[in-house]
């Protein structure tokens, strides 16, 4: 087995990422408590996954908070659930969705991302029952990475941007290949 994916984000002849010199990322996160099933909780998941990618990059990938969505680069807001048919692209139920609102050709082959939105439900999109923590962590970390750039979904299971991994059932922990994939993608970065 391989030991990332990362061919496969660029089988279309485009790599999305973030330019350097938008490091660290100014992260807003909207406040939840008026959404039925947030907990306060989900807040410090969903800072930790950031933390997650930041290890992962080997601290190139950094973050910090912002205190308005003006001035933010990512903006995560929470909802109580996604509406297939108006909320994403694949018309399917998801855990959660990320969205490329700003970017740029950079070149050859070159997206830079300037801005995204992502959005959290606060419950399962099968049963509509609120999501565990590991649940919320899964889906954290999975959106967060297609916020950095991994703009598709793993073939394995294992991986924690699979779009239907086994992290649910297992520990909700980036993969060795979504490592190696992040840290492939920035590769250039030094």
């Amino acid at each position: 087995m391989k030991q990332d994916y990362y061919d496969l984000l660029s089988s279309d002849g485009w790599l999305m990422r973030w330019p350097k010199k938008k490091f660290p990322l100014r992260v807003y996160i909207e406040d939840g408590s008026n959404i039925a099933g947030y907990r306060p909780q989900f807040r410090n998941i969903l800072l930790n996954a950031f933390y997650s990618w930041t290890d992962a990059s080997g601290g190139k990938l950094t973050f910090t908070k912002a205190s308005s969505k003006l001035e933010s680069d990512v903006v995560c807001t929470w909802t109580k659930t996604l509406n297939a048919d108006t909320e994403l692209p694949s018309g399917r139920p998801n855990a959660g969705a990320s969205f490329y609102e700003e970017f740029e050709e950079a070149g050859t082959g070159n997206i830079n991302i300037l801005k995204v939105r992502i959005k959290i439900p606060v419950r399962r999109p099968t049963d509509g029952l609120i999501v565990t923590d590991g649940e919320m962590k899964c889906t954290c970390l999975h959106e967060i990475g297609h916020a950095l750039g991994i703009d598709i979904h793993s073939p394995n299971p294992s991986d924690m941007m699979c779009r239907f991994n086994n992290a649910f059932k297992v520990r909700p922990v980036l993969s060795v290949r979504d490592v190696h994939t992040i840290q492939r993608l920035y590769s250039t970065f030094d």
